[in-house]
This record gives C-alpha cells, structure tokens and sequence, in this order.
C-alpha cells in the first residue's frame, strides 16, 4: 500500500521527500525540504504518465517547462512561489515532477467539513472578507495577461499566521499536460463556466465565476449541482441566506454568457466596497435659533467702552498682582488645547466616518438591573477560579473580533460572556486559577519535562491544539499568541501536560520480540488526543495506518520531533524507511463532534 516514492528519497539530488500529502489528478503529492535552500519546505508534484503517454513525455516536459516559467514569473505574497520542473527517472521509470512552495494551513473544503460537523457554516461577512481578500489576488494574476482556471474550496487555502487566503493548484499545468497526452483536462463539475466547459475558452471572467459558485458552496455547504436547476440552468437562490446587494453580485458574477459577468476583479472589488463599509446615517445639523446681531455702536460709544474697560483692567491687574501671569499662561494653555482639538476634529472630519453607536443612559431600574448582572457574573467567575479582570479583557477582545469580522449572528454581550464561561468550565480548576498569569518561562519548564517522556514539543502542541480549536474553532488560521486569549490556550496546555504526567494522554507500543505488528484501539472524545511513541531503528521499513469512519488529524514525527513524516493528516497512512534510531512519535487527534472509536496499526516490513 506503499506510495511510489517513500519518505527518506531524494528527487532530483535536491528534494528530500518528507511525506505523501496526498493523491493528485495525474500523481502523488509530496511534501518535500530543499537540501539546497536551508530545507525550506515545498511540494513536489508528480505526474506519473501511463504506459500509453509514455512516449508523449517529452513533449509533456517542454509544455509544462514552458508554463512553469510562466507562472513563476507571478511574485506576489498571496502567491505560493512555482521554482521549477524536474524531469528525472526513478526506479527505472520516467517521471516528471513540478515544484512550488509549501503553504501551511488548512483549504476551504476543510474548512467546511469542520463547520458542518458543528452544523454551520460560513458566513455573509465571512464571505464578503474572503472576496475582500482573494480578488486583488485575481486581479493581479489577470493584468498579467493569465488566469487560474481551476478556483475550487480545496484550491484555496486559509494560510496560517496571516489568515490570508492562498490560491494554489493553477489549471494552465493541468492543461498542459492534458493537451501533450491527447486527454480533456480535468474540470471540477459546475466550478467552470460554460465557456471553459463547451468551448475550451479560459478567461479572467472564468475565474470570477468559479469564485463565485466557491462563495455558494462555503455559504450553502451544498456542492454547485444541488444549487444549479437542471432544467433552466438557473442558480438555486431560496438555498442562499444572504442581503440583495450582495446576491446580485453574486448573480452577476455567475452570469452564463462571459460578456454578462463583471470586467474585471477590480471591478467586482468596487461593487463590493458599500457592502465592506459599516453604513453611516447622514448626520443631520439642527438649525439654531439665535438671536438677532445687536447694532453696531457709536464712536462715542466706543470711545466710553474703551476707558471703562482700561480702568477695570488697571483696577484687576493690581488686585491680581502675581496671579496676572498664572491666569494668563491658563489662559494660553486653554486656546492651545482647543486649537489641537479643532484641528483633531478638522483631521477626524475628512477620514470616513465608522456607524456611530447609538447612546442611551438607561433608566435607574435598568442600571440596577446591569449592576445584579455584573455582581452576579463577577460570583460566577469567582465559583469557577477565574479573575474577573481577565475575563472581562477576554470579552472586550471577543467583542472586538466580532465588530472586526462583520459577523453577521454577533452576540449580545450577556449570551458571550455564558458561551465563553462554559468553554472556559472544561479546563481543571488549577488550570482556570492560572488565566492572566501564565508566562513563557513556565511553557518552556513543561515542554523540557515533556521531552522527557520522549515527546516533542510539536507533539505536545499538537495535543493542546486539538482541545483549543474543539472549543474555538473561530481561532483557526489566527495568530493570537499576544492576546489574552492565548491564556486560555496555555490553561490548555498545563491540563495536556498534567494529563501527559499522568499517562492518561500518552501511550509506548512496545513490539514484542518475534512479533513485527501491533494494533491499538481506543475511543477519544471530542477534541481530545493521545500520543503514541514507538522504538524504532534506522533503515526499518515502517508501515502506519488508522481506521475509523470519524474526522481525525494524525501526525508522525521522528525522534525529537525534527521531521514531519504526517502533520496534521487525514490521510491516515503513512509507509517508508526510518532515517535514525529512536523513538518515533504518533498523534492522533479527534476532529468530530462526537465520540470516536479507532484502531491504529503498526507494522515493520521486512525487518
């Protein structure tokens, strides 16, 4: 059940194979470090050609040379890098190979599976922020006279760090390689427009619609056969929960005819800008009712005013003596003050206005009412060991990130502070007395005891994650690590820690002498994991596989964590030959709902 090529092989005397990512339309994906640029991690993309387009290889390298060259040529911080084609020969075979930089994070049909295991998924707001993001994208693939053709959920990535999305997986290779072989080139059924579909026409308007069914299929969970009519060809749009402004951009988008649909990314982009913008009212000026100007006065008035006045100020300056020059440098201090403030307010004026809140002191019975509220959450965080302080930070920052995010179900302040103290109910109470005060110093203190039990700190982590993202799962893709929230992730990880310590979190398969398998079975609960470690010897041909019918991350690492054999897979299996002697570490983590069984196999190959 091994892949073609097995972790530990070098391609081309550059790429050194990690693992399998998985299974493409024409070969396996590879996860690979380049040993000639520090190891920096990519993905070597193989096209394995049946026997009959064999001899159809040479003209398949010289295309697809060419259309590398092409796309590497697009630099662009959204854009995976493509650095080259290999033409090499293994095992007695010829294989083509394509290489492009490794893009960590999960892709939009992951994404989706996630969500619709918690019975949701992505939002309007969400959706018109992920537009926001990806056509400036698509707008500078298109000035440069190319498109992606094959926008898909799983050719799309949520980068992790920036939260950015990523396109990968461009169709000009794909069509490259289909025309060299004489075959149709793979085509995701309803994602291509008629124009790509019946008339092998690609165009940037291609891509718009692509864009577009990916929005319905992220806002629906429903794939684009389920939402398109069979009869009339016309989009579903009762299965469509979203505002009429930004339905007819969609439906504009999806036009048949290419001529219908937007110009251009930019153009869609503009369409979208209102929808972006929280909606101001026009703030009306009241007219005042003043009263008339008095008359101007006589010279003689004037001259009468002038001496009263001197007088008065002769009579005040003396009274005043050294208090003159106090009160006046107030006085001074005061014209400044109000110079800067007019001239805040003259800046503040030309900036574009956020939708005002609307300010209501409540009645003394509602105040009352806040006040029970307050006291009576102030107990709860009490009973639970919680400072109040740091909660109310962790609100305020929740709160934050909803305003931030547009979303559209955002919670009333009471509704989220119980979800998140119920979230917060799950951690040990030793870990809820530590929210607000955990440091680096006591994480870098367990992971050294950790390492101990001949687990990495990636392991580690990979436990912790697992638990934290079962219970906000909102957080995924996000840098949070400044933020109170990464509290609550830390809280996570001393419970991971202690349950480690204890032995509940992890397990050793030892294979006994004679015996070159083993099978562990077991039940986990949602977002929960456990940690397998495993002595093994360099030169091994080692064989790894998980059965269950349940959403799972499985990772394999080698001894110290320094090599990703699986990160984070749902694969499930993994085959190769062991580069060191040591103990190899084995993560599985629950990604369902609900309680899980598994069996994980373990088996040496020809010892």
């Amino acid at each position: 059940m091994g892949h073609s090529i097995q972790s530990g092989e070098i391609i081309g005397g550059r790429y050194f194979v990690v693992y399998a990512l998985g299974l493409g339309e024409w070969g396996h994906i590879y996860l690979v470090e380049d040993l000639k640029c520090d190891r920096a991690r990519r993905v070597l993309k193989e096209f394995s050609p049946k026997p009959s387009h064999t001899a159809r290889l040479e003209k398949t390298a010289q295309l697809c040379d060419r259309e590398v060259q092409i796309l590497a040529q697009l630099k662009h911080p959204q854009i995976p890098q493509f650095r080259e084609s290999l033409r090499v020969k293994h095992r007695e075979r010829e294989c083509l190979f394509f290489v492009q930089d490794y893009v960590k994070g999960l892709n939009y049909r992951e994404l989706l599976q996630i969500r619709q295991q918690q019975g949701r998924c992505f939002s309007e707001g969400e959706m018109i922020r992920f537009l926001g993001k990806i056509l400036p994208v698509l707008g500078y693939i298109h000035d440069r006279g190319l498109v992606h053709g094959n926008l898909a959920p799983e050719n799309l990535i949520l980068r992790n760090g920036d939260s950015l999305p990523v396109p990968i997986d461009f169709g000009g290779i794909k069509q490259a390689i289909a025309t060299a072989v004489n075959f149709p080139p793979p085509e995701k059924p309803g994602y291509a427009p008629y124009e790509q579909v019946q008339q092998k026409t690609i165009l940037p308007q291609s891509d718009l619609y692509a864009l577009a069914v990916t929005v319905l299929v992220l806002l629906t969970g429903r794939e684009p056969q389920n939402l398109l009519e069979r009869q009339t060809l016309d989009w579903d749009w009762q299965q469509v929960k979203i505002r009429p402004e930004f339905a007819q951009i969609l439906q504009k988008m999806l036009a048949t005819e290419a001529r219908d649909r937007f110009f251009s990314a930019t153009e869609v982009l503009n369409a979208l800008n209102p929808l972006m913008q929280p909606t101001v009212p026009e703030i009306e000026t009241p007219e005042l009712d003043l009263p008339p100007y008095p008359p101007p006065r006589s010279w003689g008035q004037k001259l009468l005013f002038f001496f009263r006045t001197l007088i008065l100020v002769v009579f005040f300056s003396a009274v005043a003596g050294a208090m003159g020059w106090f009160a006046g440098k107030v006085w001074i201090d005061r014209q400044v003050a109000r110079y800067n403030r007019e001239k805040e307010a003259h800046i503040l004026a030309q900036q574009p206005l956020e939708a005002p809140e609307t300010l209501s002191f409540p009645p003394k019975g509602d105040r009352a009412v806040r006040q029970a509220q307050n006291q009576a959450l102030r107990d709860r965080c009490a009973q639970l060991g919680i400072d109040y302080s740091f909660f109310i930070d962790l609100i305020e920052e929740e709160e934050a990130a909803q305003e931030r995010n547009f979303l559209d179900t955002k919670e009333d302040r009471a509704a989220l502070e119980e979800r998140v103290l119920e979230k917060l109910s799950h951690l040990s109470e030793e870990a809820r007395l530590g929210l607000g005060d955990y440091e680096m110093e006591q994480r870098e203190e367990w992971i050294e005891e950790v390492n101990q039990l001949h687990l990495s700190r990636k392991a580690f982590f990979d436990l912790a994650d697992g638990k934290f993202f079962d219970h906000f799962p909102e957080k995924q893709g996000e840098d949070f690590q400044d933020r109170a929230i990464a509290q609550v992730w830390q809280g996570i990880l001393f419970d991971t820690f202690n349950a480690l310590q204890s032995g509940s979190a992890i397990e050793e398969i030892i294979l006994v002498p004679g015996a070159f398998s083993s099978t562990v079975r077991g039940t986990l609960e949602p977002g929960t994991g456990k940690a397998f470690i495993l002595r093994l010897e360099a030169g091994q041909q080692f064989e790894l596989s998980l059965d269950t019918d349940h959403l799972t991350q499985l990772s394999l690492y080698s001894p110290r964590g320094e090599v990703a054999f699986l990160e984070d897979s749902r694969n499930g299996a993994w085959f190769g030959q062991l580069p060191e002697d040591g103990y190899y570490e084995i993560v599985l983590v629950s990604q369902d709902s609900e309680p899980l069984d598994y069996q994980l196999n373990f088996a040496i190959v020809d010892p």
